[in-house]
């Protein structure tokens, strides 16, 4: 199943790491599941629409996941500091981050009171080293500028003058303290659910989104590896070109890299980022695979996408460098989108298996499509629908024309109603020959558009679906029957290279 911890019914205004995060795990376990996927768990923006898609950094967890239960459990705050409220039905980000700042104050300050506590803060500070004090002042100063992005901040700052920087660790000492301390919390809290869901045989999928946010700690503290003018405004952005679908493009807007700087430092920060990921989940999505091999570069200010072209990108060698850093190839492939036989070629190199969803296996090209469950090879998870995607039974009351016949013909049920017709897909699905098949909670729960994670291209309102408590047993229940009757019971596990 795929999850965002955020959709997590956990007490208070988001979800995140504490005992209904366990609780899942166990649930999932018991109804037969062998994965739970998730969404990337770094710091989001109210700016950036909330979402984990344009993180402030690619190696940070997002604060607001922090539990205030295990809190509480640990004795780094009080049982009236650590009161949550009840989940409602939508994720209040902002009420989110306001209680995680206080939450993570109070710990903190606990944390630092403990000689155990600064042994773990400074064994964590160590391992980190990398990314970890780039970040921290990166975040304090966001806060000393009102979060204005860093290109509006004083040249020196914006330009990473030395003595600049070093002036800025000396104001904000005590708030970079802080940054360090509460991500090493959250990592904290992080291993002990990825400890909970290895004993129950439950693997943490993680997902890694092919380009970071332009506003991020990783932009700024390594402006080289972008494409980016003198004053470190993005020259070219990343997209995806015009199709039948959409005439203008997708403009996503996040700086495309430099590639030859990221050659001749070995793919050193790929190489980290990924190391990080696989401290915290099992194995990875590479999301937009199809990257790799070229990238759809749009000049900056351009109105859509269309005046973009394609770039090489290095994939070769940046698959060998992984194989080499990973022989066991714990990788999945996002290989959606303007596909070629190099992308596929990269992907068998890489020994990843391929993504497919059955909600793109209607179109022209049905019935020879690579997405119905017949064609779905067996490397291949293969997706009722992913975050990006309406539920099932959205999807299907949304449709008219030559595809609602497919599906019809297809199912053999003419004239059914969309929330008749899902389940049956949903079965069809299990009874592909994929290694994987994954379903979203709210296609466990039959529910209609009201479940949708995210509408592409729209600003606002997205990233906020929440799961009730009420809800979470007949979910499991739902999955644990479908499993059943397809005789998957916890999956085949997915082909393993190397």
């Amino acid at each position: 199943m795929w999850l965002p911890l955020f959709s997590l019914p956990s007490p208070g205004p988001i979800g995140g790491l504490g005992p209904v995060a366990h609780a899942f795990v166990d649930g999932l376990a018991a109804a037969g599941q062998s994965t739970w996927q998730i969404l990337p768990p770094h710091p989001t923006t109210a700016g950036a629409g909330n979402s984990p898609y344009s993180g402030l950094s690619a190696f940070a967890l997002d604060p607001v996941l922090v539990s205030a239960e295990l809190l509480v459990e640990d004795g780094l705050v009080g049982s009236e500091e650590g009161g949550g409220g009840v989940a409602t039905g939508r994720v209040d980000w902002e009420g989110a981050r306001l209680r995680a700042a206080r939450l993570l104050a109070a710990a903190v300050a606990a944390l630092a009171r403990s000689s155990d506590g600064r042994a773990e803060l400074e064994a964590f500070r160590v391992r980190h080293r990398a990314w970890l004090e780039d970040y921290a002042l990166f975040r304090a100063l966001k806060r000393r500028f009102g979060g204005l992005s860093w290109v509006e901040w004083p040249a020196p700052l914006r330009g990473r003058d030395e003595e600049a920087l070093e002036a800025a660790r000396r104001d904000l000492g005590a708030e970079i303290e802080r940054e360090i301390a509460a991500q090493a919390l959250l990592d904290r809290q992080w291993r002990a659910l990825r400890r909970g869901a290895r004993e129950a045989g439950v693997e943490l999928l993680g997902d890694l989104p092919f380009y970071v946010a332009h506003d991020s700690a990783d932009v700024w503290s390594r402006p080289q590896l972008f494409s980016l003018d003198a004053d470190g405004r993005p020259q070219e952005v990343g997209g995806c070109p015009p199709d039948e679908l959409s005439a203008d493009g997708q403009l996503w807007g996040q700086p495309v890299y430099r590639w030859a700087r990221q050659r001749e430092e070995g793919f050193s920060w790929w190489l980290r980022r990924i190391e990080r990921q696989l401290e915290l989940v099992d194995r990875v999505r590479l999301d937009h695979f199809r990257g790799l091999e070229a990238t759809w570069n749009v000049p900056a200010g351009s109105a859509t996408a269309a005046a973009g072209r394609w770039v090489p990108a290095p994939g070769d060698e940046l698959v060998s460098a992984l194989v080499a850093g990973w022989p066991r190839r714990p990788f999945v492939a996002e290989d959606l989108g303007v596909l070629t036989d190099e992308v596929e070629r990269l992907r068998r190199c890489l020994g990843a298996p391929a993504t497919r969803v059955v909600q793109f296996g209607f179109g022209e090209d049905y019935p020879d499509g690579p997405h119905l469950p017949e064609n779905a090879p067996a490397d291949c998870l293969l997706y009722c629908g992913t975050h990006d995607n309406d539920t099932l039974t959205g999807w299907l009351s949304g449709l008219a024309g030559a595809t609602r016949d497919r599906v019809e013909s297809y199912l053999n049920a003419r004239g059914t109603d969309a929330s008749a017709l899902a389940p049956r897909l949903v079965e069809r699905v299990y009874a592909s020959a994929a290694a994987h098949v994954i379903a979203g909670c709210g296609d466990a729960l039959g529910l209609g558009s009201e479940g949708r994670i995210n509408r592409p291209g729209a600003p606002w309102g997205q990233w906020e679906w929440r799961l009730l408590a009420a809800d979470l047993a007949p979910a499991l229940e739902r999955l644990a029957r479908w499993t059943r009757r397809s005789d998957r019971r916890s999956g085949p596990a997915a082909p393993e290279a190397g």
